[in-house]
């Protein structure tokens, strides 16, 4: 058996199997299936299971299948009028200003030659969210979501088992040299399946992870089919073999272990910022240093996690205003910008950074209100309140993910993907009060009022 390391991306070259192109048929027929759901399942699968190697060149533009898929998804929206019913909420502007502008200062650096590159990623960054928010509008689409990802859980799970066990890579025929791609550390296979790396994988089963246990507590039936799909997120986790994913599941246990204390989060969470900033004046070393520390405990490359925040910090002068072509030169590995947050700051600079983080802030916001919305007209213990808390939680896992890693492949779409369903938690309509047949009969049977005459 060949055991390699990861084979990078050849963009320019057309690469695509029989299986692959069987697979896309079917998945474009599904596409135009009449509900939204079975067309929303039809993206998922390819934004899963088909690798980035799988891609079709065309006249020099570079079509990956899940690119195609969402071009596919396009025309859908289009015929079938899916967009008739959106309407613009305050992420979507963010979003779009995050891209466009990260864009832009992207292509004052690079310059002109940058310009296509660049259209690339606004398409996918844009399609992937714009997408989803024409598929995904109604809290039973939400569900219908959550449940196609519970259903991709169950199918991903045994490949990366037998992936850990034989060190075969079933996705490996769908890479350029068709060998089996197995990644060993330490002596461990770490499972990737069809993502771009195992820390992907990994980290796709931690952020599933908060949303199942919501609907596990919220949801009677089908219960047994969520519990299910939670043990094969925390399958991938475990094959992944990487630190990231398991700080991602740290994240959502305490996001969990939280729930009863919801009201306080305020408090919670201020007095966290307060203790950092007194742990940051307090110690010889900044407090991102606990990145490494924290690493020495539970394993990985957290050292050079730190030292990339430390020189992200330090060289602010040279990326704050157009962002930076090189980090190399800032320390020995640090060229491998392994932090989202950093990643957001050399590429578009400090304005792109901070629309990064508004928009994360924006979206927290979001299922706070729908969540107090839920509880408030259908009861605290119910499934939407569990789901948006849920979410919620997913979306820190997300967060504290991106200290460890900057996404890249099918795990940067599926966060536009997961953000784009916030908005339709956003649009919570409160619900008629109606009378019983009771009431109404003893207002009937009332005498009528006598009004007094004064005067």
């Amino acid at each position: 058996m060949k055991v390699r390391e990861i084979e990078f991306i050849q963009y320019g070259v057309t690469n695509i199997h029989p299986f692959a192109a069987v697979f896309m048929l079917c998945m474009i027929a599904l596409v135009f299936a009449p509900k939204r759901t079975t067309a929303l399942l039809g993206v998922l699968l390819v934004c899963v299971f088909m690798p980035m190697q799988q891609r079709l060149v065309v006249g020099g533009l570079d079509f990956n299948m899940l690119r195609l898929i969402m071009i596919v998804a396009w025309v859908r929206v289009l015929v079938m009028g899916d967009y008739r019913t959106f309407k613009p909420n305050k992420l979507d502007r963010i979003i779009g200003l995050w891209v466009l502008l990260g864009a832009m200062v992207f292509v004052m650096r690079v310059g002109s030659g940058a310009i296509v590159n660049r259209l690339g990623y606004m398409f996918d960054a844009l399609s992937a969210y714009f997408l989803i928010r024409m598929l995904v509008q109604t809290r039973p689409q939400v569900f219908a979501l959550w449940k196609h990802l519970a259903w991709i859980s169950l199918l991903l799970a045994p490949f990366l088992v037998y992936e850990s066990l034989s060190r075969y890579n079933v996705f490996g025929i769908f890479n350029y040299s068709g060998f089996e791609l197995v990644t060993v550390r330490d002596g461990r296979a770490r499972s990737q399946g069809p993502f771009s790396h195992p820390v992907l994988v990994g980290t796709f089963g931690a952020v599933l992870l908060p949303v199942f246990v919501g609907i596990v507590f919220g949801r009677k039936k089908g219960r047994a089919f969520f519990v299910s799909a939670c043990i094969a997120s925390m399958v991938l986790i475990v094959a992944a073999g990487s630190s990231g994913p398991v700080m991602a599941l740290g994240v959502g246990v305490l996001g969990w272990g939280l729930w009863r204390f919801r009201k306080h989060m305020p408090v919670i969470l201020w007095t966290t910022f307060f203790m950092a900033i007194v742990i940051h004046f307090v110690r010889e070393k900044p407090v991102w240093h606990l990145i490494a520390r924290l690493s020495s405990i539970v394993g990985g490359t957290g050292y050079h996690r730190y030292m990339l925040i430390d020189a992200f910090v330090r060289r602010f002068n040279e990326w704050w205003l157009l962002g930076t072509d090189n980090t190399a030169y800032w320390g020995w590995g640090l060229q491998d910008t392994t932090n989202q947050y950093v990643k957001e700051g050399i590429r578009g600079g400090l304005i792109t950074l901070i629309l990064f983080i508004i928009l994360l802030r924006v979206a927290f916001v979001q299922l706070k209100v729908a969540r107090k919305a839920y509880e408030r007209f259908e009861g605290r213990n119910s499934l939407w309140p569990l789901i948006a808390w849920g979410s919620a939680v997913s979306l820190a896992a997300h967060c504290a993910s991106f200290i460890s890693v900057s996404y890249f492949g099918q795990l940067s779409q599926f966060f536009l993907f997961f953000v784009a369903t916030v908005p339709a938690f956003a649009r919570f309509k409160r619900p008629k009060r109606v009378k019983s047949r009771a009431a109404k009969a003893s207002v009937s049977r009332a005498p009528p009022r006598v009004l007094r005459q004064t005067g």
